[in-house]
């Protein structure tokens, strides 16, 4: 995993699904991303869970409470698709707390010196999901 910051997209697999998300039509995708670690297939893989966190990303900015540093094409997404499903709010934040509290992510973090602030990031995310 290529990360240069505690940030929801500042790694590279967030950096990616992001650009990606222009060819995507729907909120399908996002949803899917959510469920693969909900499923318990993908909490082991630190990609995956990357791709949640993002995905729960653009959920907050569909619902009103995006992050300040939203990457351009997230939010030009976000704004075409503006209809996201009631539902994907709270799939999104069990989504995160799953990555948050146990995940293959997490433990990578917790090897870090950076494990605080990676928390810090979590818990925003948390709690702009859950502010509906």
């Amino acid at each position: 995993m290529g990360a240069w910051g505690v940030g929801s997209f500042e790694n590279d697999e967030a950096s990616d699904w992001v650009c990606d998300l222009e060819d995507v039509q729907d909120w399908g995708d996002v949803r899917a991303a959510l469920q693969e670690v909900m499923d318990g297939s993908g909490d082991d893989e630190p990609s995956v869970c990357c791709v949640a966190l993002a995905a729960g990303e653009v959920v907050a900015a569909a619902i009103g409470r995006p992050i300040p540093d939203l990457p351009d094409e997230a939010a030009a997404w976000v704004k075409e698709h503006q209809a996201c499903p009631d539902d994907l709010a709270a799939l999104a934040g069990q989504a995160v707390s799953r990555v948050g509290t146990r995940s293959y992510l997490l433990e990578l973090w917790e090897e870090s010196d950076s494990l605080e602030p990676w928390r810090a990031t979590i818990r925003d995310l948390e709690s702009r999901l859950r502010a509906n």
